[in-house]
């Protein structure tokens, strides 16, 4: 079930993870690479409402990078990424990744 207070609980949680990490790290400027959440649903009102909150925290924050994920496939659950859409996902990490480490 959809939930406004969900969602904005989750977009609080999720700057406070990686706010999280980078202390522990002791790096601000720590690389996090983060990648949308599946839409195989008949109603997919939140994980849309929740792949807003990730790609908008990617926005904002010039230390957290994207990946798309919006063509995967799932494993015939509705829930998860198949085998194929996974390797994608690792591979555009790496690119990515890379992307930003160009000297």
């Amino acid at each position: 079930m959809y939930s406004k207070i969900l969602v904005n609980t989750y977009s609080k949680k999720l700057k406070g993870l990686f706010v999280s990490f980078r202390k522990i790290i002791d790096d601000k400027k720590l690389s996090i690479f983060t990648g949308e959440i599946e839409t195989f649903s008949t109603d997919t009102t939140f994980e849309n409402a929740i792949n807003k909150v990730i790609v908008n925290n990617a926005k904002k924050d010039k230390y957290t990078f994207l990946i798309q994920t919006d063509d995967f496939t799932d494993k015939g659950d509705k829930l998860h990424f198949d085998s194929r859409s996974q390797r994608i996902m690792g591979e555009r990490f790496a690119q990515k990744y890379l992307e930003i480490n160009k000297k």
